[in-house]
């Protein structure tokens, strides 16, 4: 007799981490946020700083250096820096010409090398008035995290952080392809010098990113895009956009080369099972259960079983006999014996038509109950 079977499958180590490039890895490398001292400015024994972040990018295939940031003039008033006005050579020597008011109501000009990978020494000049130039690198320090999604959760670094989202059909879906509509979840870090320009990055096969132009800093009572030294800032605080390849488990989130690994958590995410194994087994004169082969004639006492490689979450299979135009659905349920079992209730086969004939293949598809 024919039958044709359907399965229907309805870190703690330390509170704070500080990031330092080692020489050998470094040895010629300006990026990044520096504090700088100008010497003997404006007259001798007086010593003016700024805290000023170095950057660049790529045009026409050309590097375009970058400064930014803010410095106190000879009355010790904060003003804002930018200038492009900024060579750099492969032997980590640094020649800047400085903006307007900038050691000098006409901007004096900087001629430093770089000596270390967090130091960098030279001479400032204007007109005939110079004196040394000092660089240190500001080097982050992260004290805790905190995760925004479903729930909010601080936790301090070296420590386990979770995200937690809830899993929608269309808004995780590949239909939904604009980042604004898409899944989303804010880190904020708190620490000390998290101002000026910080690396993030997230691991590559996670499905996720960040919002592109969303890094702002924090204070105690607002929220700010400019990035400029301040004593009174907090940290830093940005988003992640999650999209349709993203799997809950463990992902690894870095600020600056620090490691920062976290429990991503969906509720309710679609659980993905291999395809079953769908066998018949028939009911021995020995009262025991044997495999059939497909083979099965009118009278026989049988029962489907689903063979899986790994044991589902669900405790119940649902199955669908097809024989002709008509179709029977079966409840499975999970094996005492072996949770990777998945048995029906036993029943007879009663077709009176045909004596006996082989079945064709299984076939098999997937579906919850």
């Amino acid at each position: 007799m024919k039958i044709l079977l359907v399965l229907i499958l309805a870190f703690h180590i330390c509170p704070c981490f500080a990031q330092k490039n080692s020489l050998e890895k470094e040895a010629i490398s300006i990026t990044g946020n520096w504090y700088v001292e100008w010497h003997d400015y404006p007259q001798l024994g007086k010593v003016t700083k700024a805290a000023l972040s170095i950057s660049k990018q790529i045009l026409n295939n050309r590097t375009q250096w970058l400064i930014s940031g803010n410095y106190f003039d000879e009355n010790s008033k904060q003003r804002p820096y930018s200038s492009k006005n900024i060579q750099v050579t492969d032997r980590g020597e640094i020649v800047i010409n400085h903006p307007y008011y900038v050691l000098g109501h006409w901007g004096g000009g900087s001629h430093v090398q770089q000596v270390r990978a967090d130091t960098v020494k030279g001479h400032w000049k204007y007109g005939n008035q110079g004196g040394l130039e000092v660089w240190q690198r500001s080097i982050p320090e992260i004290t805790h995290i905190e995760f925004i999604s479903d729930t909010s959760q601080k936790f301090v670094i070296g420590s386990l952080g979770q995200v937690e989202l809830t899993y929608s059909s269309f808004w995780w879906g590949p239909r939904n392809d604009s980042r604004g509509n898409r899944p989303k979840f804010k880190i904020r870090f708190y620490g000390k010098n998290l101002w000026g320009n910080q690396t993030v990055s997230i691991q590559k096969d996670s499905g996720m990113e960040f919002l592109p132009g969303w890094t702002y800093a924090l204070y105690e009572n607002y929220r700010s895009s400019d990035r400029k030294h301040s004593e009174k800032m907090l940290g830093i605080e940005t988003i992640i956009v999650v999209w349709q390849q993203a799997k809950p488990g463990r992902i690894k989130l870095l600020l600056n080369s620090i490691e920062i690994p976290f429990d991503f958590v969906v509720k309710g995410f679609p659980q993905v099972e291999e395809p079953a194994r769908i066998i018949f087994e028939k009911k021995s004169e020995e009262d025991s259960w044997v495999e059939t082969e497909n083979t099965v004639i009118s009278g026989d006492v049988v029962r489907i079983v689903a063979e899986y490689t790994k044991t589902p979450a669900d405790k119940a299979k649902q199955a669908t006999l097809l024989w002709k135009e008509k179709k029977k659905i079966v409840l499975l349920h999970q094996s005492t014996e072996d949770a990777k079992r998945f048995i029906s209730e036993s029943m007879t086969v009663s077709m009176p038509e045909i004596q006996e004939e082989k079945a064709p293949e299984t076939m098999a598809t997937e579906e919850d109950t």
